[in-house]
């Protein structure tokens, strides 16, 4: 298990005066910050902690010298104070921490290679990053050499080892590395030999290796960056994206042969070219122009820019460093400002999906997407896996020393608040905030066409909790299960949530009966909801349920029409009796083309003669996805 960032501590640095300490505890973080309160100086502490490993002391050191023109020390600082950021990392399967420090009073960064590893296995997206990908003239070819050079090259691999000229391995396998040895060697003087007359270069052994060097950099590299646009292009199909981007390399060359001459060579080292071309695909995939599309900024809107480009940023990162000997952390800083609500949750499901390996760190200033992104989290069941902050900034007219402060508030769910105002002896509040986390829940957990209810004008609006509880049976049912999972809340509704929710002060809220709901209706938490189709898989996805018994052979395919999910309770699993349309049957007819998954399951099993109904395969080892052959019981969660 990969490490963790437990506490970071930030002082006298960019927005911060006095000490800031941040503590996730190996969470990750969703924050929500107002612009100037402070959140993005959290994102460029990190950043400045991870890459001081890669940069020689006094580069590294000059970020906290007040003297420095480069120094990020806070501007109110007036006592030449101490200046620096100490992250403390935790190992969540055996709690063993370690401590670094990059600051003016020590910079301990580069004792070992954790830091450095850390660089290599963790990401900083923000939203400039994205837009300089596409921000050139249209007068020029979009060349992405310079950000690659910079910010790409030194983080992912080559593919192979770099070897010196006379064929030595070198043990080094960076882009960067190989780049860096490239350029060192035209640039020293004596490693590559002249004649002792107008210094051209002799095309000896040396000059011969040079240009093995130079070939084989340019073929890796432009595998490389075709392995890149591929990736990228399987995640712009699955964001139902219909473009495709390519890179190519406009190769390195050195001492090129000069036009209209024979036996002249020019000397000159040619730097690569990164040129990024794309194009529009059909409803098939297939290009709708063989023409490729050379000005991507002129053709498209800003939206379909920035999924393009975190697209490829994302299958960059994808080729990082993948061990767990270090801290895996992806730092993202209102990356999405410029896409519209429907854009920006297919790419937050993109990002999410990464949450399993990576400890995540996601900062906004726009509160809609803050909520976008909180109820995606739910909707995953990683809610106790996340801290949510909001942080506001106190303004220098009214804070103590007349300096701007940051204000950070921990921000509680429902079931959070119910304690913390039970222990307060808040039993109305604590009840409320039940009654929401109740509400909360069930929205979470039944199908979205449940939860709704039309109203006069045609518009439509959520159930509150009378409405959902009425269908707590009916939820149960389409899981295949008896009521484990929680109480009777008809019994708490009555006694407890509803006349708190209408702050009925008169309304006796016993302590006993809500400490015990609140341990109760808790057991909600424990509900994981996997799915395992997609909304792109109804209708379309095809599974076969196929049973033998005896000489009886039954093999029907047949497709989902609602999206698919499991129930993981306690060590037990439940699927999702939903409805099916049968395309076609072998052994047995169903008697209706469209009915439920569970219908058609014992209505095969009865038709087998397989009685009495316990006896029947369990449902889960006897449907399979087609195309792949895994059996529903192991399919992975989407």
């Amino acid at each position: 298990m990969a490490w963790k960032i437990n506490r970071m501590t930030i002082e006298n640095f960019k927005f911060f005066l006095k000490p800031f300490v941040i503590e996730p505890k190996g969470k990750h973080v969703l924050m929500y910050g107002e612009n100037g309160s402070g959140k993005s100086s959290i994102y460029w502490a990190a950043y400045t902690h991870f890459q001081s490993c890669l940069k020689q002391p006094a580069d590294a050191a000059k970020y906290f010298d007040k003297d420095h023109s480069d120094n990020l020390v806070n501007l109110y600082d007036t006592h030449n104070s101490r200046s620096g950021i100490a992250i403390e990392f935790v190992k969540p399967d055996t709690l063993q921490t370690k401590s670094y420090t990059d600051g003016s009073w020590v910079i301990n960064t580069k004792s070992d290679d954790f830091i450095s590893l850390s660089t290599y296995a963790s990401d900083f997206m923000n939203y400039k990053f994205l837009s300089a990908i596409f921000d050139f003239k249209n007068s020029r070819p979009v060349d992405l050499f310079k950000i690659f050079e910079d910010e790409i090259f030194p983080f992912i691999p080559m593919g192979a080892q770099r070897y010196n000229l006379d064929g030595t391995m070198t043990g080094e396998t960076s882009v960067e590395q190989w780049w860096r040895y490239i350029e060192e060697c035209y640039y020293t003087p004596g490693v590559l030999n002249r004649r002792s007359s107008g210094g051209v270069f002799v095309h000896d052994d040396k000059w011969q290796a040079y240009q093995n060097l130079i070939t084989d950099f340019n073929r890796k590299l432009q595998n490389l960056l075709t392995d890149i646009a591929n990736e990228a292009n399987t995640k712009l199909r699955e964001q139902k994206m219909p473009v495709s981007v390519k890179l190519t390399l406009d190769k390195a060359q050195f001492d090129k042969k000069m036009s209209g001459t024979t036996r002249s060579y020019d000397g000159e080292f040619y730097k690569p070219h990164i040129i990024l071309t794309a194009q529009l695909l059909d409803s098939h995939g297939n290009p709708v122009s063989p023409i490729e599309i050379k000005h991507p900024r002129s053709f498209f809107n800003e939206a379909k820019l920035t999924r393009m480009a975190l697209a490829l940023r994302l299958a960059i990162f994808d080729r990082k460093y993948q061990g767990d000997d270090c801290a895996k952390v992806i730092f993202v800083d209102d990356l999405l400002i410029s896409l519209d609500m429907s854009n920006r949750l297919m790419v937050v499901k993109e990002l999410l999906n990464y949450a399993g390996r990576y400890q995540m760190f996601i900062f906004t200033h726009d509160r809609t997407f803050y909520d976008l992104i909180h109820d995606s989290i739910a909707q995953r069941n990683m809610s106790n896996d996340w801290c949510y902050y909001e942080m506001y900034a106190i303004d220098e007219q009214v804070s103590d020393g007349q300096v701007p402060e940051p204000w950070i508030k921990v921000k509680q769910n429902y079931m959070q608040q119910a304690r913390s105002f039970f222990t307060d002896y808040e039993y109305h509040a604590s009840a409320n905030s039940l009654r929401k986390e109740c509400e909360k829940q069930l929205l979470r957990l039944y199908p979205r066409n449940w939860t709704i209810c039309p109203k006069a004008d045609g518009t439509v609006s959520l159930l509150n909790l009378n409405g959902l509880d009425q269908k707590l049976n009916q939820f149960y049912d389409r899981f295949g299960t008896e009521r484990i999972f929680t109480p009777n809340i008809d019994q708490y509704r009555s006694r407890i949530l509803n006349p708190a929710s209408h702050n009925d002060n008169k309304a006796k809220v016993f302590r006993s009966e809500l400490i015990l709901a609140i341990d109760e209706i808790s057991q909600f938490e424990k509900i994981n909801k996997l799915r395992l189709s997609k909304e792109n898989d109804v209708s379309q996805r095809e599974f076969i349920l196929e049973i033998y018994n005896g000489t009886k052979h039954v093999v029907i395919v047949f497709v989902p029409l609602e999206e698919w999910y499991k129930l993981e309770y306690e060590g037990n699993i439940y699927f999702e009796n939903i409805e099916v349309k049968v395309l076609s049957n072998t052994g047995f007819s169903p008697g209706t083309n469209s009915l439920e998954v569970r219908k058609l399951w014992r209505d095969t099993c009865r038709f087998m003669g397989i009685t009495p109904e316990s006896a029947f395969p369990a449902i889960e080892t006897v449907i399979r996805d087609k195309n792949t052959g895994v059996l529903l019981r192991d399919l992975p969660v989407v």
